[in-house]
């Protein structure tokens, strides 16, 4: 590295040093410098280039005016550019050579003559400064160790400590270190800890140079300081990478950054809802899935988890998060309120894949109970219940007997759903029992799992022609007592007795040949087509705004997800048509 330093120059010394004793007034000994008979005894510790290697110089104040376009012609891929010295100095050519060697296309460096006498976190900080913010294309910055300042190793030990430890910290980038064999070992004293630095070898040798014993491999060999390049009007420092074009391009491009884990709150727990918000710093402005996990942690065997995604616009949090749709909300499972205490966590997922970090505020308890308010209506069989979707955990609770014998009961709950809306309109209606009922928006049919790509289109003459009950609730409310039944709890259907009109079986059939008429006079409810603005409710809303965020399927706590199907089985289906062909034969 050729040394510009104030009126400071190289001192060549030209006898034979002990190993790891100090030569001359401390400064950098290389191999060129040694006695034959020393160099043959550290032969063994020689490290030599791999099969590939990348050609470039560098250069200081001694090469003014430089031309790197003939430089980059000559073959020299790269150049390490001398910024600073101690804590004022700056190469009067940097800024020039800094712009050459980027408008050339040619991979650059900045190193530092460093001072271990001077402050060495005022000469990192002098040093990052003049080299400003490092890009695509820029090595790490250098520390170009040559000089002892008369310190001795400790001392000089301490000090490169400090300096490589600020340069990264502000920098972002660990620094390339050069120095000589001899010097690192003597006059540093051989610290430990750099192994994972890049190393360059000052060594003009003809040979491989030596390295000292903590790295298996030098970065770059300098191993020439006399060279002759188009371009430069001196003689100049040659240099040598270990490695490919590519290779060299890699260590010239800044990391990644460093994955953030997702961070948040869980704001509240009821038995009404869940919510609070969360955020991944590495996705700033966007959603990021939450996991909330009732009666334990992750990974319990008792916990069952539910996705949800943390999207929802909150006004308190742009100011603070710069961006405001961050906020979660789902409603509390029922099967959860049954009077007892149970831990409610919440988990941000993280959308690079790292670490999923629990919310802060996380666990919460809730304790809850449902009431009950209406008629209740048998779920016949296991068929029906996994056609709706409900789920055991989020749609239903256990309750006493006796509050369940006090309810009323009515028609069976419909074996199957079916939906329709009159042609050219938007409002959608569950056909049950012979009676139209109107699902009032998007949110609720998405509470009922209700599948929104199969609405049958019907002429309004028809839909018109059904009586109407009342609107569908809000969203599934089952309940079982000590016995095996489970009912829906349900609004009472008016006492009409009305059957589904027999141009509406006809249509219905015709659009769906596995539905039957048997099927249709027990009241299966039709789906809605996906996009539709459900009629005389608000306009379309995002998922979950306004009220709590639709429920998501329950996941194991091994993290699976899992939902039960909504078709009729085959079985079912031949069955009842062969209850139709009969009913047809008998009339």
């Amino acid at each position: 590295m050729s040394v510009a330093s104030q009126g400071s120059s190289l001192l060549a010394v030209a006898v034979a040093c002990g190993v790891f004793s100090a030569c001359g007034p401390g400064e950098l000994v290389r191999e060129d410098q040694l006695t034959p008979d020393l160099a043959q005894v550290q032969s063994g510790l020689r490290a030599c280039a791999g099969p590939n290697t990348v050609q470039g110089i560098d250069v200081s104040g001694y090469q003014p005016n430089t031309n790197w376009a003939q430089v980059k012609a000559a073959g020299k891929q790269f150049a390490i550019i001398k910024a600073t010295e101690g804590t004022g100095y700056v190469n009067p050519y940097f800024a020039r050579d800094w712009a050459g060697t980027k408008a050339n296309g040619m991979i650059r460096g900045a190193y530092h003559f460093f001072r271990p006498g001077t402050n060495a976190v005022a000469q990192a900080d002098h040093f990052v400064s003049t080299m400003g913010a490092l890009g695509d294309g820029d090595l790490p910055g250098m520390l170009d160790l040559e000089v002892t300042d008369g310190l001795g190793p400790s001392a000089v030990a301490a000090a490169v400590r400090a300096f490589v430890d600020r340069v990264e910290q502000r920098s972002g980038r660990r620094p390339i270190i050069y120095t000589g064999y001899y010097f690192w070992n003597g006059q540093v004293g051989n610290p430990q800890g750099y192994g994972s630095y890049p190393l360059v070898m000052a060594a003009y040798v003809s040979g491989c140079p030596l390295i000292p014993d903590e790295w298996s491999k030098f970065t770059m060999w300098q191993y020439s300081s006399s060279g002759s390049v188009s371009g430069v009007s001196t003689r100049v420092d040659l240099d040598v990478f270990n490695g490919t074009l590519a290779d060299l391009q890699a260590l010239a491009r800044p990391p990644a950054p460093p994955n953030a884990p997702p961070h948040g709150y869980l704001d509240g727990a009821s038995g009404t809802a869940v919510g609070g918000w969360a955020q991944d710093p590495d996705a700033p402005t966007a959603g990021i899935d939450v996991h909330v996990y009732f009666n334990g942690p992750a990974g319990s065997p008792a916990a069952t988890g539910v996705a949800v995604h943390a999207n929802q616009s909150r006004a308190d949090l742009c100011g603070p998060l710069g961006s405001c749709n961050h906020a979660f909300s789902l409603a509390t499972p029922r099967s959860v309120c049954d009077g007892q205490a149970h831990e409610v966590h919440a988990y941000g997922i993280d959308s690079a894949g790292g670490a999923n970090a629990e919310l802060s505020q996380s666990p919460k308890s809730v304790t809850c109970q449902v009431s009950l308010s209406g008629v209740k209506r048998h779920v016949t069989d296991p068929t029906s219940y996994a056609a709706w979707a409900f789920s055991p955990f989020s749609d239903q609770a256990t309750v006493s007997d006796a509050a369940l014998n006090a309810l009323g009961e009515i028609a069976v709950w419909p074996a199957a759903p079916v939906m329709i809306r009159g042609d050219g309109q938007a409002a959608v209606y569950l056909v049950d029992s012979g009676f139209k009922r109107h699902v009032p928006s998007p949110e609720v049919a998405a509470r009922w799992h209700l599948d929104l790509a199969k609405v049958k289109v019907v002429t309004v003459a028809e839909v018109d022609a059904l009586p109407t009950a009342a609107p569908l609730r809000s969203a599934p409310e089952l309940v079982k007592g000590t016995g095996p039944a489970v009912y829906v709890i349900d609004d009472a259907l008016p006492v009409v007795g009305t059957k589904v009109p027999a141009t509406i079986i006809r249509t219905l059939i015709a659009v769906e040949p596995t539905t039957t008429e048997a099927v249709l006079q027990a009241g299966v409810i039709v789906h809605a087509a996906a996009g539709f603005e459900f009629g005389s409710a608000p306009g379309g809303s995002q998922e979950g705004s306004g009220s709590p965020a639709s429920d998501a399927s329950p996941m194991q706590s091994s993290g699976g997800c899992s939902a039960a199907g909504g078709a009729l089985s085959p079985l079912v289906v031949s069955g009842l048509a062969l209850l139709l062909r009969r009913r047809r034969a008998r009339a």
